[in-house]
């Protein structure tokens, strides 16, 4: 994703109140602007949201330390597809049991085991019927912005261009089954 692409993002976002987001791709610490997409996300959403697959050692804990402060949320990724975790990553994103955990504890962290079997799992539920798990949009790195994360999502438009929401959509709901009535175009 470019500068231009994330800024246009931001842009978006602020505009048509989405209060947060979650920063994802391949391993989103590997991105150029990495540190000023995190900290524009800090700026601007209510509680910015990560994974990764903690590949870059320093920045992982980093991230770690982050999302135990609250400052962020983040998950470490562990998976049947990358490299082994360093054991002082796995480490920082574990939880210590503390002898009392305050209501007010902002930890953020989570570590997240998937396997192969398990990607695409919410796709499908009960007895074959289709639920969309995504309660989100998805703007990819060309900035074409997509309902939820699914294959056949709806385009919206591009952030780049212009982007045109349904008036009554709603982002909590199976976006593939929703009719569409009214428009709102959204300029960017």
């Amino acid at each position: 994703m470019s500068l231009e692409v994330w800024e246009s993002v931001i842009d978006l976002c602020k505009y048509g109140d989405f209060p947060d987001i979650s920063i994802g791709g391949g391993e989103p610490t590997l991105h150029p602007f990495f540190w000023r997409i995190i900290c524009d996300s800090i700026g601007t959403f209510e509680h910015p949201w990560l994974a990764t697959n903690g590949s870059v050692t320093k920045t992982s804990i980093t991230l770690a330390n982050m999302a135990k402060k609250g400052v962020i949320g983040c998950a470490l990724s562990q998976d049947d597809y990358h490299d082994t975790i360093d054991e002082k990553v796995i480490h920082a994103f574990t939880h210590e049991k503390p002898k009392y955990q305050s209501p007010s504890s902002k930890d953020s962290r989570e570590i997240r085991n998937v396997t192969g079997e398990e990607s695409n799992a919410g796709r499908w539920q009960g007895q074959g019927e289709r639920v969309c798990p995504c309660d989100c949009i998805l703007v990819k790195p060309n900035g074409d912005v997509l309902s939820c994360a699914c294959e056949d999502a709806i385009c919206f438009g591009n952030v780049l261009t212009n982007v045109t929401i349904p008036e009554n959509w709603d982002q909590e709901a199976c976006t593939h089954d929703q009719e569409v009535k009214e428009w709102r175009l959204v300029e960017l």
